[in-house]
């Protein structure tokens, strides 16, 4: 959750910053000055709270521009949003003179709150990062997402030239860990609440080294984090790594929606049985309704299509293309304790061939 402050002699803004923040559900206003305050108690109130977001009332005075840029010199690192009676050019030069960004006309919608809230974050995480971030989500439990991450994780960082991160973002199931032997010191969570201040010596001692990637996992005791702190490790990972896959939950939570509408695409795992088809359709349903791009959600089938099912019936159930087929390959039922198929079986060739996809080389979606 983000913190915030609001200032200013409105107290119906105050007010109503409060009730929308309130029903956001991702903002909490620690404190409300019902006044400007000098410059030493205000950049006392900074460091105490150290709040991501300081709401400033605009329209009282001329002096509050002033103030704002005090805001900036005292804590670089918090958004200032100017709260004003309109929304102009004039006023948008004069925010922007002091480094007032963001503007918002009360009265102001949910969805009008969501998008600065989006803005804000997005724009604190800085700009011109590589567009390396992928997320693997199950239209429904048992698709086969987690084991698709893993393999694709596995397979882009085989030859070594590629650093790969693989994180694990469900905290509704948190089997990753499980499945690669890693234990809860090498926890995404430590790392998101970490964000704030991760620098690289402490970031060494996190992930775990495992089948030639990083990882890190979801731990037993899973603590709220803030979709700030997301953007932030997001941030920092992605300048340091080639490619960076996220475990998704069937149902996505604030840190995994954040995910999600940053990453470059989705990938949404599916059987073709036509249940998993009808939940797979209503996953990527869920993910435009949070903002997700129509076109960075992309289906991956696993298992063989039956015969009685071709691949032209699933695409018109689920109304849209398939990107990729997984083969069923009878190489795991042989091998059911092995972390990872054969990569020279039929099935681990397929995993190899989508890698290659996501390395941007054109291969057959059922190769």
């Amino acid at each position: 959750m983000l913190s915030a402050i609001a200032i200013g002699p409105n107290r119906g803004w105050n007010s109503a910053i409060n009730e929308v923040c309130a029903e956001h559900g991702g903002v909490c206003v620690y404190k409300t000055v019902p006044f400007y305050p000098r410059q030493f108690d205000l950049t006392q109130l900074l460091n105490i709270i150290t709040p991501d977001l300081v709401f400033l009332d605009l329209d009282a005075s001329e002096s509050s521009f002033e103030m704002g840029a005090q805001i900036k010199d005292a804590r670089r690192d918090a958004a200032v949003v100017g709260l004003v009676r309109r929304d102009d050019h004039e006023m948008k030069l004069q925010a922007s003179r002091v480094g007032i960004q963001h503007l918002l006309v009360l009265p102001v919608s949910r969805e009008e709150f969501r998008r600065l809230v989006d803005a804000v974050t997005s724009g604190q995480t800085g700009a011109g990062l590589p567009d390396n971030l992928l997320a693997v989500a199950p239209a429904k439990g048992g698709s086969g997402a987690t084991t698709t991450a893993v393999h694709l994780a596995a397979a882009l960082a085989a030859d070594g030239r590629l650093k790969v991160l693989l994180l694990e973002a469900d905290q509704a199931s948190g089997s990753l860990g499980a499945l690669l032997g890693i234990g809860s010191e090498h926890s995404i969570l430590a790392a998101v609440e970490r964000a704030r201040n991760m620098d690289d010596r402490w970031w060494v001692t996190l992930p775990a080294r495992v089948l030639g990637f990083d990882a890190l996992v979801m731990p037993e005791q899973r603590p709220s984090a803030s979709r700030l702190n997301y953007h932030r490790l997001l941030s920092f990972t992605r300048s340091r790594y080639d490619v960076v896959i996220a475990d998704l939950p069937e149902i996505l939570d604030e840190g995994s929606e954040t995910i999600a509408r940053l990453a470059r695409w989705t990938f949404l795992v599916s059987t073709p049985e036509r249940q998993a088809l009808h939940l797979a359709k209503r996953r990527a349903e869920e993910l435009r309704a949070r903002g997700v791009p129509e076109e960075k959600i992309r289906h991956v089938l696993t298992r063989q299509l039956e015969s009685v099912v071709s691949l032209e019936e699933v695409e018109e159930r689920l109304g849209r293309s398939v990107t990729f087929v997984l083969p069923s390959d009878d190489w795991r039922a042989r091998h059911p304790e092995a972390v990872l198929v054969d990569p020279h079986s039929k099935l681990g060739l397929a995993y190899q061939s989508l890698a290659q996809l996501l390395s941007g080389r054109e291969v057959s979606k059922t190769a």
